[in-house]
């Protein structure tokens, strides 16, 4: 499957909005389909840090997250694993002035039953990751 890409131009600084994203725990500030977010492992965020999502749907799903790179402020990798798929890619943050061009790709590998649905799938991921980079737009340029 070819990976979901997109971007968004945040006002906001480069810097702000890297340490906003990488702190996955803010995520539910802004993503109304997120319940929860937990960070599992101590210390500061960073590379290797793993955190336990929890997300609304039917039933509500756990979705393990692992950052597998970090390189502040301009690259978060992660890999995302939850029952039925397993989600990696990455989120880059590029300077334009005092504001923020975020980019997103991310790989789907369905698993089980789901991979019989793989264009809905991917269709429904593009959808909600246009979603949630907007609605952490409007987040941060009324908060920051």
């Amino acid at each position: 499957m070819r990976p979901i890409t997109g971007e968004i131009l945040i006002n906001a600084p480069t810097e702000a909005v890297f340490d906003f994203v990488a702190n996955e725990c803010n995520e539910p500030l802004y993503n109304p389909n997120m319940l929860r977010a937990d960070q599992l492992t101590p210390g500061p965020v960073g590379g290797g840090t793993r955190f336990a999502t929890v997300m609304k749907g039917p039933r509500s799903t756990t979705v393990d997250v692992e950052y597998t790179g970090f390189n502040r402020p301009h690259q978060l990798n992660s890999l995302s694993q939850t029952a039925g798929m397993e989600i990696d890619g990455g989120l880059t943050f590029s300077a334009e002035g005092n504001r923020t061009r975020l980019t997103w790709s991310w790989r789907l590998r369905p698993r089980g039953a789901l991979r019989f649905l793989t264009p809905l799938v991917r269709a429904l991921g593009s959808r909600q990751e246009h979603n949630n980079w907007t609605a952490l737009k409007k987040y941060l340029e009324t908060t920051i």
